[in-house]
């Protein structure tokens, strides 16, 4: 998928070719997930991004994010606390809302 910032800019894409998720559904039907994945920035640079989360199996998660890049474009990416709203629009197919505390550049 693709990702946008709150003015819809592009930020990157997700490659689901590098990309892999774990996780176990509980006694009570949740869901712990960690995955990992690399995007493409919008500017051509990668980043590793972690995702661990808990959420009612098949239904939504809350998920915490972590990037890692080199890019100098989007270096804030390291520095920043990504919160995750992870919604299952149909099977196969994810609604991911990202919210920060950091401030983002203004650019």
């Amino acid at each position: 998928g693709t990702f946008t910032d709150h003015n819809g800019h592009p930020l990157g894409k997700l490659l689901g070719d590098y990309s892999i998720e774990n996780g176990i559904i509980d006694p009570n039907n949740f869901l712990h997930v960690d995955a990992r994945s690399t995007w493409k920035l919008a500017d051509g640079n990668y980043s590793y991004v972690t995702f661990q989360g808990i959420g009612p199996a098949g239904a939504y998660d809350w998920a915490y994010l972590a990037f890692e890049t080199a890019s100098t474009q989007f270096g804030y990416l390291n520095n920043i606390f990504v919160l995750a709203n992870v919604t299952t629009v149909a099977p196969g197919s994810l609604n991911i809302d990202l919210w920060t505390t950091n401030p983002l550049p203004s650019n």
